[in-house]
């Protein structure tokens, strides 16, 4: 029965043109220096007040978190600053198309300190992978934790983290940090042994007559059962 409903589903017309395409993991993202390339992100853990700005460094997998007061922008510039302060400028923060980092407010201050801002599309947030699994380590942290309070288990996780060895860069994020040793740059190489085991995303190809299907990038987080108009139809 398993075997026939395979077979038919694969045969199926109209579930080959509407199934989303999987291309395996993302290129590995190659760095030469600390703050060279910064992931942010925010995560809510259980509650409508809290909200965590979490940010990575690509080269030492440093790792950042502080509670914010609100999500607006401006919460978020205060945290923002006060890294700034401590460890320094990034050349360029990488994020998501949340209206709290493509607001005018944000392009504005990134501007003004000379620092760039890539955003990763809804539509390919793993390519934003390393803070996606950071914020999954938090937040299995954070649920462990039973007598420290949410602050407290934040400071707790973002600490352990980086005290921590990282199979990546086979040291802690830490060490990383303050020794920008030759070994650390080998592994952040895309010849280095733990960016070898990235698969390479190929990039995909049409031919003319062929029928593709674009999703509305107002309806991106709608599914398509709820929403029958998501795509418009090209040939």
């Amino acid at each position: 029965m398993k075997d026939q409903t395979n077979r038919t589903i694969k045969e199926c017309e109209t579930c080959n043109i509407n199934n989303r395409k999987t291309t395996g993991g993302c290129n590995f993202v190659v760095t030469n220096k600390r703050l060279e390339k910064v992931a942010l992100d925010l995560m809510n853990i259980g509650g409508e007040n809290r909200y965590v700005l979490v940010g990575i460094d690509y080269f030492t997998r440093r790792l950042w978190g502080q509670r914010l007061r609100s999500k607006e922008t401006c919460a978020i510039l205060e945290v923002l600053q006060r890294w700034i302060r401590e460890d320094g400028f990034p050349e360029e923060y990488v994020t998501d198309n949340g209206k709290e980092f493509v607001s005018s407010e944000f392009k504005l201050w990134c501007s003004e300190n000379g620092i760039k801002h890539w955003k990763v599309g809804l539509e390919a947030h793993r390519s934003n992978g390393r803070i996606e699994r950071c914020i999954r380590t938090i937040r299995e942290a954070v649920i462990k934790q039973v007598e420290e309070t949410f602050d407290e288990k934040i400071e707790k996780t973002i600490k352990g983290y980086n005290n921590s060895l990282h199979t990546a860069i086979k040291c802690t994020p830490m060490e990383a940090w303050k020794d920008h040793s030759r070994d650390v740059k080998i592994e952040n190489d895309v010849y280095g042994e733990y960016a070898m085991k990235f698969k390479r995303r190929a990039r995909e190809t049409f031919v003319t007559g062929q029928l593709v299907r674009i999703a509305r990038r107002e309806n991106l987080g709608i599914s398509a059962k709820a929403n029958k108009e998501r795509f418009r139809r090209f040939v």
